[in-house]
């Protein structure tokens, strides 16, 4: 199917992925190295700052793959939909994509810039470091802003439902979404015997992918008719299993056998 903006975002679930994947992948390593030298990061800042960074874009870039992910849907279904309409046509050029992408990105930059700003580094002295025995040397310890925790929390109030609103929102939408609008397949229609259905979905694929022309509802006619008598033929091959027919294979038989000669 030619919709060439679904590509472009595609795309950009797999580079938001991929940058959701660094703070694991950095995690892991860091652990690597701990267990060949336990010393490596001891006492390290840029280590923390790093953490910090990294974790804040891991987040970040789960929410905008998310909301990818359900442009994805919304723009398959629409212009599946409406085949025909120039508006939802024009969703399926990467313009649209591009614009999309730019939209989410700025929706959370302003949250990836609080988040940053959510912890800081606290430093402060100590003489108990294995690494560095009977001396003094800095440890820097992660914690709350000061500034998210005045005037009550306030800014942790507005910030933490919003928050919440992005992250969740576009899940609940797009299972709602599909859930309502996508169609089934014209195969199953078939085998479910809506055949005129199975036409309809079949007409609305052939226009999205410009190939409808004078001889496709020929084809069209052809090809149902040949998928009915398959099926046709498969429902009266068919046996209607039971619970008794369960029971009466061999292996249950003598599973069951065996069960009450124990008894």
């Amino acid at each position: 199917m030619r919709i060439f903006s679904v590509n472009v975002l595609i795309a950009a679930v797999a580079f938001a992925d991929i940058c959701s994947l660094i703070y694991g992948s950095e995690q892991i390593l860091s652990s690597v190295l701990y267990d060949y030298d336990s010393c490596l990061f001891d006492n390290s800042y840029w280590k923390v700052w790093i953490d910090l960074k990294l974790d804040a874009l891991a987040k970040c870039a789960r929410k905008c793959s998310t909301w990818f992910s359900f442009f994805v849907v919304l723009i398959r279904t629409l212009v599946v939909r409406n085949p025909l309409d120039s508006f939802y046509e024009n969703l399926a050029n990467p313009p649209a994509a591009y614009k999309i992408v730019m939209g989410v990105v700025l929706l959370f930059s302003p949250l990836f810039v609080i988040q940053n700003l959510e912890i800081e580094i606290d430093p402060y002295t100590t003489n108990e470091s294995i690494c560095f025995p009977n001396q003094t040397v800095f440890v820097y310890a992660t914690i709350k802003n000061v500034d998210f925790l005045a005037n009550d929390k306030l800014v942790m109030k507005i910030f933490d439902p919003v928050n919440s609103v992005l992250t969740n929102g576009s899940l609940r939408s797009c299972f709602c979404f599909y859930s309502n609008e996508v169609q089934e397949s014209p195969r199953w229609l078939i085998q479910k015997g809506r055949v005129e259905d199975a036409r309809r979905a079949h007409v609305k694929i052939r226009k999205t992918d410009k190939l409808y022309n004078e001889t496709t509802e020929k084809q069209l006619d052809e090809i149902l008719r040949i998928e009915m008598e398959k099926h046709v033929k498969k429902s009266k091959k068919a046996k209607k299993y039971t619970f008794i027919h369960l029971f009466c294979t061999w292996k249950m038989m003598v599973q069951s056998l065996t069960f009450i000669t124990g008894m």
